[in-house]
């Protein structure tokens, strides 16, 4: 029989481990390859609904949105002024992001072995808009101060000057080539409205949501299901002792005496809810 090994039995850090990598915040739902690599974690932020793959390098003052995905091998470095990422952005694989570089015109030294009096470090803070696309190993330099509003950069592009909203960027240096249809923003509404009625990802960004956690055994795990099929599970983390299930919805009252009456039934370690809102 094949057998199949894996380098890592859990490619993702635990949400107890990400709280300890020291961020300087880190949101909901992160998934963070235990291979990328952090430098000046006190300066990093990431949102919620974040999916980190291996082998990407974040260095730097650098501030991640939330629902945004970055492929294996891609390198973002903020340095001082900084690099904003901002909701639903796509970056692929091996995509480079610099808010700093040398000066390549021979007027100064380079490289991180000269002290800065030699060289003449080019900085510029780098906002990546809102629906931004990177295509497999494009760049983004300094001197194009990032990418507008729903640009998307075809693979191997390098934008060099400032980009403007809803276009299609491809080449190198990257130019305009086509217009980009802006039907994903209300695709944008219809999901995140589709978060106020199901639950789900979006927590933090609608506030009427509410999360609820219940401590329970790990065989009570189908009989949740079973019981609640109505109530979305929105995370579950398992722990050697227990397992936490992360509740969200929008009709508080009956899902809250929903949630009380199987902890009657299933007697838990512990349950966290409102006692106000128990009827």
């Amino acid at each position: 029989m094949q057998q199949h090994f894996t380098q890592i039995p859990n490619g993702f850090y635990s949400v107890d481990e990400l709280q300890e990598l020291g961020l300087k915040s880190i949101g909901k739902n992160v998934l963070l390859s235990r291979l990328a690599r952090f430098y000046g974690v006190e300066q990093i932020s990431i949102g919620d609904n974040v999916r980190i793959d291996d082998f990407v390098i974040l260095s730097g003052n650098i501030t991640i949105g939330s629902f945004i995905h970055i492929g294996a091998g891609s390198i973002l470095t903020g340095g001082s002024e900084g690099i904003i990422v901002e909701n639903f952005v796509s970056i692929s694989s091996a995509c480079k992001i610099f808010s700093t570089s040398d000066d390549y015109s021979g007027e100064s030294m380079s490289n991180p072995t000269i002290p800065n009096a030699y060289k003449n470090i080019i900085s510029r803070p780098i906002h990546i808009g809102k629906h931004a696309m990177m295509g497999s190993t494009s760049i983004v330099l300094p001197s194009s101060m990032g990418l507008s509003e729903g640009v998307s950069v075809g693979a191997l592009s390098v934008v060099i000057r400032p980009t403007k909203p809803y276009g299609i960027y491809m080449g190198n240096p990257a130019r305009r080539i086509l217009e980009r249809s802006k039907n994903l923003l209300e695709l944008e509404k219809n999901f995140l409205d589709s978060l106020q009625i199901s639950g789900g990802g979006g927590r933090n960004l609608n506030s009427c949501l509410t999360r609820f956690y219940l401590h329970t055994t790990p065989h009570t795990e189908s009989q949740i299901y079973n019981c609640y099929g109505l109530l979305r599970l929105d995370s579950i983390k398992v722990r050697n002792d227990a397992q936490r299930y992360s509740f969200l919805t929008e009709s508080y009252q009956e899902n809250i005496k929903n949630l009380y009456r199987i902890s009657q039934n299933h007697p838990t370690e512990s349950i966290l809810l409102p006692k106000e809102r128990i009827a």
